[in-house]
This record gives C-alpha cells, sequence and structure tokens, in this order.
C-alpha cells in the first residue's frame, strides 16, 4: 500500500515567521480559494494596467490582501498600520522570497510553543 500524508507534506515547508513588535506570525500557505481569488483579483488589476488605466491603490489592497492570508493571526489594524516597503517585504517573504532583514533563527517563541504543546500531550 501507499500512502500519501498531507500533514507531512505541509510540515515539510520550511516555516516562515514574521515578527512584528513583540509578536511573531508564522506565515500559512494560501488554500485553492484564497489563491483563485487573488489570481482573479490580480488579472483584473492587469487588465486595468494593459488599458492605462493602473492605479496603485489596487496593487496596495491585493497585496493586503496577500498578506491577510498569509498572516491571519495579524489584526487587519496591523497590517493597515504597515508602511508599504513592509507590505511588500512580507508579501515577498510569504512567497518564498528571501528579503532585506530576513535573519536564520535557531527556534523562533512559536516553534517553542508548539514543543510545549506537545510536550503536555
Amino acid at each position: 500500500m501507499k500512502l500519501l500524508n498531507l500533514e507531512a507534506l505541509t510540515k515539510s515547508v520550511v516555516n516562515r515567521v514574521v515578527k512584528v513588535g513583540n509578536a511573531e506570525h508564522q506565515i500559512k500557505t494560501l488554500n485553492v480559494q484564497q489563491f483563485l481569488e487573488i489570481l482573479d483579483e490580480t488579472k483584473e488589476v492587469q487588465k486595468l494596467a494593459d488599458a492605462g488605466e493602473f492605479t496603485m491603490p489596487e496593487e496596495v489592497r491585493i497585496t493586503t490582501k496577500i498578506v491577510g492570508f498569509a498572516l491571519p493571526t495579524l489584526s487587519k489594524v496591523e497590517i493597515d498600520s504597515l508602511d508599504l516597503n513592509q507590505l511588500q517585504a512580507i508579501a515577498a517573504f510569504a512567497k518564498g522570497e528571501d528579503v532585506e532583514g530576513v535573519t536564520q533563527e535557531q527556534t523562533t517563541e512559536i516553534e517553542k510553543n508548539e514543543d510545549e504543546s506537545q510536550e503536555g500531550k
């Protein structure tokens, strides 16, 4: 018998964590519905750009949505308080890119908390 363990597949993804203030937020991968929603909106923005009607606010709205999906523990108020460079850096980091400011941490607070909860079981 062959078995595809999707849980193991998900956990094999390198952990990416964003620190905002003193809080750490683990990046979540987009599900299919979220991916398609972003793709549809991106196509609309591309149509506007091709017609010469591109607006920066539309791009920022899509990037904000991507960040919200990727960091569900980050509130809308916190996302809206980021500057544009931070917003773009988080979106790029969520896509798997290493951006300025990325460091390799041995263990994050999130991982420490996960380890402690596993020990308690």
